[in-house]
């Protein structure tokens, strides 16, 4: 009657006169499997799958230099023709795109920079050693030469 058993015979009847040793086997695996788990690391780092040849993430590198944050964000420059920037004309200009920029869907407002932005702040200490903590530009341009000269300093 042996020579008849098939494997799944003879499995069976191993894992039956051997349970308590497969039981603390299989107990043992998943233990090792649970353990291999926790060290398992998914950081996905999309820098490293661009092709750092290519003529666009070069220019990305050169803007992380100088900007930093990985230039992964916007930068408008805004250049006045004649003179700085520091004139009504141009302030309304930045102040305009500003407005214009922070209620796209895209923008992410939290981190929205811009000197007609209320997240602006110029910080002045007071002589008694307090600290003054107002708006740069905001929520109006500067409405006179005077006003227009602190900003600038």
């Amino acid at each position: 009657m042996s020579d008849n058993k098939t494997k799944l015979d003879r499995f069976s009847s191993f894992m039956v006169r051997h349970k308590l040793s497969v039981l603390l086997l299989i107990l043992v695996a998943t233990g090792a499997v649970g353990f291999g788990i926790t060290k398992i690391k998914t950081n996905v780092i999309l820098q490293h799958m661009f092709p750092h040849d290519h003529p666009y993430l070069k220019l990305h590198a050169r803007f992380s230099q100088v900007f930093g944050s990985g230039g992964s964000g916007v930068v408008i420059v805004v250049n006045a023709k004649k003179g700085d920037m520091f004139n009504e004309k141009t302030l309304l200009k930045i102040k305009a795109m500003t407005k214009e920029i922070v209620m796209w869907l895209e923008t992410y407002r939290l981190l929205t920079v811009s000197i007609a932005r209320n997240s602006v702040k110029v910080v002045n200490t007071l002589p008694n050693g307090e600290i003054y903590i107002d708006n740069l530009m905001f929520p109006e341009i500067p409405a006179n030469e005077q006003e227009m000269a602190l900003l600038k300093k």
